[in-house]
């Protein structure tokens, strides 16, 4: 399935197991502000989830910040490394 076939609750899913792993559903509910029932309800399709929900703007953000976190992270090990430790 290509990125722009995913349905929200595929994306949401993919997002979730990015940032937590397989057990992503409680700390990506807690990242979001929302009760875990509520994120279970998107995920079962018992409450619509539209393309244009306002977690997908905060998950992007998320993301980025992970992503910056873990960049920042590995400049510092490469920087350890660099000054002779880990050998």
């Amino acid at each position: 399935m290509t990125t722009t076939h995913k349905s929200p609750v595929d994306m949401l899913a993919e997002i979730g197991r990015a940032l937590h792993g397989e057990l992503w559903q409680r700390p990506l509910a807690r990242d979001l502000g929302v009760h875990e029932r509520q994120l279970r309800r998107w995920i079962t399709e018992e409450s619509p989830l539209p393309a244009d929900h306002g977690i997908f703007p905060e998950l992007r953000e998320l993301l980025r910040r992970r992503a910056q976190v873990t960049a920042a992270t590995a400049e510092t090990l490469d920087q350890w490394m660099g000054a002779g430790h880990g050998r």
